[in-house]
């Protein structure tokens, strides 16, 4: 009897000292993004990419890049994206998905006096 106290109290001592799930980063590169945009494996993993994109937009719009003076839309966004993820070398696009957007955004569509944060 005694001994199943014990184990257990071993047992709930091994899982507190368990390492910690590891968790991919970047969470999504722009390797990955790329392909669910160009070569979805189903329509969800393509509604995630769309998803992720706007949500990046959002966070950075007239903040890192001017959205308000040239109004791209995400029909504009995508393929500002696509067309420079395909020039980049492939360790290139292992880089974070959001930064890669970021840069290309900016490049299409800086800020500008008036514009953002200028």
């Amino acid at each position: 009897m005694r001994t199943l106290p014990v184990m257990l109290l071993g047992a709930a001592f091994g899982l507190a000292q368990a390492a910690p799930a590891s968790h991919p980063f970047p969470w999504m590169s722009g390797a990955q993004l790329l392909r669910q945009l160009d070569h979805p494996a189903n329509a969800a993993e393509s509604a995630e990419a769309v998803a992720y994109l706007k949500g990046v937009m959002d966070a950075t719009a007239d903040r890192e890049w001017c959205y308000s003076q040239a109004k791209p839309g995400t029909g504009l966004l995508q393929p500002a994206l696509t067309d420079v993820l395909r020039t980049l070398e492939p360790a290139a696009r292992q880089a974070n998905a959001a930064r890669l957007a970021v840069q290309a955004w900016q490049a299409k569509w800086p800020c500008t006096v008036g514009c953002c944060h200028v």
